[in-house]
């Protein structure tokens, strides 16, 4: 979707944000921290960053092991001393996502701040759709609905914490992006989800960007049934990083070259704007250039965008109920009084 002047100018100015230095204060002292997609780009550079905040503990959890070890190496090369260990999390398993909870639950006394970072983009090219073992969109079920069912499988431990804080990985792109499929399933009465698990509806171009703006849905109630944690959605800005992995157009490729040179900024500085969050004083819906901040998303503060929240947020805890019964038992009692129609 193309930007407004007024979203342009945004976009621009934030780009060339200048940022504070990262934190290399020890105010991780005594706390254990995870770290998810910690083995490349943004999630890479937190490690590091992480790490020099001395944690008690610090998990860096990774789809690929191979990746992840070399992670811990660099951490360890830069922070020795650091008690640091990887773990498999893909989050493109709900049966992987509940047995890297189990471990969590089993090895560890307390979750202080927990990092979602983890994400993944189709790409931007006229490609099919691709579903997970679970049977939903990838995009989908890693941006949002995994996501989301590792906040609530975690929330025993971090309810332990006396600051616990859950920082989620979000993005700009959410202000950008269509919302036609998202508004058209309010007016119908018919499933959000559904939507974006039917393969005549999916345009690859587009899932990355409305996978952010599904997020920054459930985020939005989120924050209200758990407010005994600190949750912060952040905009890291348009980085250096792999996220563009999995497209294979040249076309495409050659223009992510372009915009790493001009426009990008670096993947440690993208991982500033993830860490600062950690020090924010209470929940916030956006959190961009490391401060509190507005959406401009006309879509998130219309009729439309609020009733799009909470049917979407009822759904995808319908979904996470059945995916592991009881999970959404610490949410608000009308959370729990999930729609029926999936």
């Amino acid at each position: 979707m193309p930007l407004s002047a007024m979203q342009a100018i945004q976009f621009l100015g934030s780009q060339f944000t200048w940022l504070p230095r990262a934190t290399s204060a020890p105010i991780l002292t005594g706390k254990t921290v995870i770290l998810t997609g910690a083995n490349s780009g943004i999630g890479w550079e937190a490690g590091h960053q992480l790490a020099a905040m001395k944690p008690k503990r610090l998990i860096l959890a990774c789809r690929d092991m191979k990746t992840g070890a070399a992670a811990l190496e660099s951490v360890l090369s830069k922070y020795p001393g650091t008690n640091a260990t990887v773990w498999n999390l893909d989050l493109a398993s709900f049966e992987n996502i509940k047995e890297f909870a189990a471990r969590a639950n089993k090895e560890l006394d307390v979750v202080d701040v927990a990092v979602l970072n983890a994400a993944m983009n189709p790409g931007f090219a006229d490609a099919p759709m691709k579903t997970t073992v679970d049977g939903h969109e990838v995009t989908q079920q890693v941006n949002i609905l995994s996501t989301i069912l590792l906040s609530l499988l975690l929330q025993p431990l971090l309810a332990k914490s006396v600051d616990p804080t859950l920082v989620i990985t979000s993005s700009e792109v959410h202000m950008f992006c269509g919302h036609q499929l998202i508004a058209n399933a309010v007016h119908t009465h018919s499933s959000i989800l559904a939507a974006y698990d039917d393969k005549s509806r999916f345009v690859c171009g587009d899932r990355y960007f409305e996978s952010k703006l599904l997020l920054q849905l459930v985020i939005r109630q989120l924050i209200g049934d758990l407010p005994d944690i600190k949750i912060v959605a952040v905009n890291p800005g348009m980085c250096r990083s792999n996220l563009g992995r999995e497209m294979t157009s040249i076309g495409m490729r050659i223009g992510i070259i372009i915009n790493n040179y001009t426009l990008s900024r670096s993947a440690w500085n993208g991982a500033v704007n993830v860490t600062k969050a950690i020090e924010a004083t209470e929940s916030q819906e956006y959190w961009s250039d490391c401060a509190p901040a507005a959406s401009s998303s006309v879509f998130l503060g219309s009729a439309t965008g609020h009733a799009a929240s909470k049917q979407y947020y009822h759904e995808v805890m319908a979904v996470l109920d059945k995916v592991s019964p009881g999970c959404t038992a610490p949410l608000g009692v009308a959370s729990r009084h999930a729609q029926p129609s999936l």
